[in-house]
């Protein structure tokens, strides 16, 4: 192979690799500085917080055709209850995205211990709102994570006593998430 050969092909693998780094150069990669548990659920003003957030390509809701999906989950603070997110197209995220677009987030769950009750979301409901995806790179693999910002809402249900009521489980707060490869 020639000198210019050579060159021409160590030129392309570095663009390559600045590429499938990040996606954008312009994008900072990771988290920067989410805290850890940041995100919420809210429910008639009484707010609990939800940390360990993961990202993992797990094909739970992946499309043929398709880069495989995440799944995106955190865990109650001191309790058991998860909010789970599916994204379908991990190739397509990065920014805001509605709540609502299944094409692109799927809520899967959201449940909570909220002063001593369990709250659940209701699963034939659509969410709204939205939610922010910033740092994210190589979609949503690479090994600095990103960040999640939630602001939305979900119908759910509150069981309290053995007595079921209707509420609205908001959800906010921005958190870090951890991008693991399986």
């Amino acid at each position: 192979m020639s000198t210019r050969a050579k060159l021409l092909t160590a030129v392309l693998a570095t663009a390559t690799l600045s590429l499938t780094a990040c996606g954008n150069d312009s994008i900072e990669c990771g988290p920067g500085d989410a805290p850890a548990n940041g995100a919420t659920v809210t429910v008639n003003g009484d707010t609990v917080s939800f940390d360990r957030w993961t990202s993992s390509p797990n094909n739970d809701c992946s499309e043929a055709g398709h880069p495989t999906s995440l799944t995106l989950d955190g865990i109650q603070v001191g309790g058991a209850f998860h909010m789970t997110f599916c994204m379908p197209r991990p190739d397509e995220l990065g920014g805001v995205t509605n709540l609502s677009d299944s094409f692109l987030i799927q809520v899967i769950s959201v449940s909570a211990q909220v002063n001593g009750c369990n709250v659940i979301m209701d699963s034939q409901a659509t969410a709204t709102g939205t939610i922010d995806i910033t740092g994210y790179c190589s979609d949503g693999l690479n090994s600095d994570g990103y960040a999640v910002e939630l602001d939305g809402s979900i119908p759910g249900t509150q069981t309290c006593g053995g007595v079921d009521t209707p509420v609205t489980m908001e959800l906010g707060g921005r958190v870090s998430v951890e991008a693991l490869s399986n």
